[in-house]
């Protein structure tokens, strides 16, 4: 099966008659994908067919909070070429094309002196990739005015006093200091980020004020987490789990590594690198539960509608509609943060949680009288994850689905009814099938 950017290898097929099939060459073909041995290629893997297919790369440039970098000058040099520009109001680059996987990519800013400053060198590699740049420093736009003169004193230079007040609970000002939006947080994400407004003192001295909402967490996850144990799921753990719901160990782990494959390849798992339960905050379940009173002022966090439509990007930089705009990792506990100030429990209740992500409005299904008990549970360990999708699994009549391994009415369970639409259900049984064969 072949399309414009990749083959999947068939049974009994080689490189040459891939080759000549594909017409691409064979020294390109293994160039493009790192072969290094002709002989050895599996059915069912993908290979790259041109350079489209894998040596596109995006560059994203952040500042220490994570905002984006707007209007940043950067020059790329790469193959012998060398374009230079300035970042989008997401902290984007212009995306580029290397020729081969193998290609290095030297990446430079330019400073305020104008010089140039090389902050790295990444290889293209054998996918088409973001790469992140985070600066060690914060950014802030706001414009400098002249203190007035007060008598018998010399006028102070052009300077603005700045400090970061207590998070804002608020829009930001309808003239912010630079009259454009200040991060990307206050342009896409509801007025999440750092915010720059100007004010005077009584001495009537312009003064900018910083605030910000990107509030890290909820201060009921500060305290959780103090509970955390780092207890890892042992194989004692999973026998017990699948004796109590009648199953193979291979079908509850498939569940957990279906919701949490994709977190791996960013260092994460069922908890992150701040030792929080990784979690994917659901605005729609936040709207719905709170009978959408905060959907028109909040539409980041609550609404029954798509919100930004096609503004989300794949793998290679093109815009695709996801609906309720997830967005990324980093962002969830912000997003939980701003939504728990307007009502704890729905907040909570809409995010899925953990290993298994799942979500907090099936606490009772879980065995807690409470949301904020079930999710101080979440909090200590994978353990308490295993623990709580067993009960869950029990309690919806998931068992039947789990001992027969009825893929589709598990998915359908534990994915919602549209769990085809991104073949969870065909996914969770690929997951089986590969811990079978590794456990034999």
């Amino acid at each position: 099966m072949k399309n414009n950017y990749f083959y999947t290898v068939q049974s009994n097929d080689t490189l040459s008659g891939i080759s000549r099939r594909t017409g691409v060459p064979v020294s390109e073909l293994a160039k493009l994908n790192g072969i290094r041995n002709p002989n050895r290629i599996k059915a069912g893997e993908k290979l790259a067919l041109n350079k489209e297919a894998v040596c596109g790369v995006n560059l994203q440039f952040l500042d220490r909070d994570h905002n984006p970098l707007r209007d940043l000058s950067y020059v790329v040099r790469y193959c012998g070429r060398e374009v230079s520009g300035k970042t989008d109001h997401t902290g984007r680059s212009e995306p580029i094309m290397t020729e081969w996987p193998t290609d290095k990519i030297r990446i430079l800013v330019r400073r305020t002196g104008g010089d140039l400053k090389e902050i790295a060198t990444v290889a293209s590699g054998y996918a088409n990739k973001l790469v992140t740049l985070v600066s060690p420093k914060l950014k802030l736009e706001a414009k400098t005015h002249p203190h007035p003169k007060e008598p018998g004193a010399e006028a102070p230079a052009n300077t603005v006093p700045t400090g970061k007040g207590p998070p804002s609970k608020h829009t930001p000002p309808a003239e912010p200091a630079t009259g454009v939006p200040q991060s990307w947080w206050t342009e896409e994400m509801g007025f999440l980020g750092i915010k720059v407004s100007e004010t005077k003192t009584a001495a009537n001295k312009p003064v900018a004020k910083v605030a910000n909402d990107g509030v890290e967490e909820p201060d009921i996850i500060a305290k959780a987490r103090t509970t955390y144990t780092g207890a890892q799921i042992t194989e004692e753990n999973w026998l017990s789990a699948a004796n109590e719901l009648g199953c193979e160990i291979e079908v509850i782990m498939a569940i957990a590594e279906q919701e949490t494959e994709k977190l791996k390849a960013l260092g994460m798992g069922a908890f992150d690198k701040q030792r929080r339960p990784t979690i994917l905050f659901e605005r729609h379940r936040f709207g719905k539960n709170t009978n959408q009173k905060f959907s028109e002022d909040n539409p980041d966090i609550s609404g029954s509608k798509e919100y930004m439509p096609g503004s989300a990007r794949d793998e290679r930089g093109k815009r695709y509609d996801d609906g309720n705009h997830y967005g990324l990792f980093s962002w969830q506990y912000k997003k939980l943060a701003k939504a728990y100030t307007l009502d704890p429990g729905a907040a909570l209740a809409a995010c899925s949680w953990g290993k298994f992500q799942i979500m907090g409005e099936n606490y009772r299904a879980c065995g807690f009288n409470d949301v904020k008990t079930f999710v101080e549970s979440m909090c200590i360990s994978e353990v308490e994850h295993l623990k709580a999708v067993v009960n869950f699994a029990t309690s919806t009549g998931l068992r039947p689905a789990l001992k027969g391994k009825n893929w589709a009415s598990i998915a359908a369970a534990y994915n919602g009814p549209r769990y085809k639409r991104n073949s969870y259900d065909t996914q969770l049984k690929n997951i089986y099938d590969k811990l079978l064969k590794r456990k034999k």
